[in-house]
């Protein structure tokens, strides 16, 4: 038998109302789970995965690519104290088997301040420089080529630029997530952390599909009445 590693976990877990009273962060956790749905803005089930890219936008501050997306983290549950600190005390969590079957991937992380083995005019870059520089670069070769191609008799071959294209917009620099390694591990900013997946769109789910349901120890006995029919795990946090 193949021993099993202790800083992954088979399941991923989604805490939900960041930035919410703590009361609406349980209703909106009950709300969530009787839907059947995880949504992304602007939370409409047949709203899903579209992405916007803002190409004066710098790609190191996370503030080029916008893909809708439902993020999870890779956490083990007993490791997860910085993360609830972070996010909020409610949570759920289901099997990474499944979030994969639909579509779940890690993120690229890339420390901004570690250095490019390449150079710049001025010296040494770094890797959020470098990268910067060849965004600007991909996007303006692909806009060249989408404007001659859109001249000439080859639509075929501008459906294909196009398509890989929106194939490494969408899979590729969507899952990219730069972080400053500088900061303490508690640090919001600190995103390597997170250990965070991500699934392009929106996430339906059943009520057999969660693994888990995370929350204070005070809301049990409301968790139990309003759900009642749920029979899995539940874990209670401080």
């Amino acid at each position: 038998m193949a021993t099993r590693q202790r800083y992954v976990s088979r399941e991923m877990t989604h805490f939900v109302g960041r930035d919410l009273p703590e009361a609406d962060q349980y209703q909106l956790l009950i709300e969530i789970i009787t839907s059947g749905w995880l949504t992304h803005a602007p939370h409409d089930p047949a709203i899903s995965g579209r992405l916007t890219v803002n190409t004066d936008a710098r790609l190191s501050d996370n503030e080029m690519y916008f893909p809708q997306i439902i993020s999870f983290s890779d956490i083990p549950i007993g490791e997860l104290d910085i993360h609830i600190q972070k996010f909020s005390r409610f949570g759920l969590s289901f099997l990474k088997s499944f979030l994969v079957e639909e579509g779940a991937n890690p993120v690229f992380y890339i420390a901004k301040n570690a250095r490019s083995r390449d150079k710049g005019r001025t010296g040494r870059v770094t890797l959020a420089e470098r990268f910067d520089q060849t965004i600007r670069a991909y996007h303006a070769l692909f806009g060249g080529l989408r404007d001659s191609l859109g001249k000439s008799d080859l639509p075929g071959q501008l459906e294909q630029i196009l398509s890989i294209k929106e194939f490494l917009d969408d899979h590729i620099f969507s899952f990219l997530k730069f972080f400053d390694a500088s900061k303490p591990e508690d640090d919001p900013d600190h995103f390597y952390m997170e250990r965070e997946w991500r699934i392009l769109g929106n996430l339906g789910f059943t009520l057999q599909n969660i693994r888990r349901i995370i929350l204070p120890e005070s809301y049990a006995a409301r968790l139990r009445k309003d759900l009642p029919k749920y029979v899995g795990q539940i874990t209670f946090v401080e």
